[in-house]
């Protein structure tokens, strides 16, 4: 985990799993189980955040942002911003009641790291 939230701008779902020495597939099998997500899925919604944190408190051009958060594509971004900012709206209207429970990213955060120290010393 410390690793996507370090270099989530520049990191794919191969390279993190190249990092922990496991195939693409089986850490998306990890990480599915985990958390319901996909790797990919995670490092979109941590660029998407800090995306967010900078629209909110900078005046840097979205263009710019698009390349601190890892899109070379303006268009790309925007793109994937808007569906982004729609979820969070949709998940924040929801009531509680109708919203499917799912690991925190704490714990789950936790659990990964767990599982990749395992890994790193057989």
């Amino acid at each position: 985990m410390n690793y996507i939230n370090a270099k989530y701008a520049e990191v794919s779902v191969s390279d993190v799993a190249k990092y922990i020495g496991i195939t693409s597939r089986y850490l998306a099998n990890i990480f599915k189980e985990m958390s319901n997500s996909s790797p990919k899925q995670y490092i979109t919604e941590r660029r998407m955040k800090k995306a967010e944190e900078l629209i909110t408190t900078t005046e840097i051009p979205m263009k710019e942002i698009a390349k601190i958060v890892g899109y070379e594509d303006p268009l790309s971004f925007s793109k994937s911003y808007k569906a982004y900012a729609a979820y969070r709206r949709s998940s924040i209207e929801t009531p509680v009641s109708k919203q499917k429970t799912k690991p925190q990213r704490s714990d789950f955060a936790a659990s990964l790291s767990v599982f990749i120290a395992l890994l790193a010393f057989p």
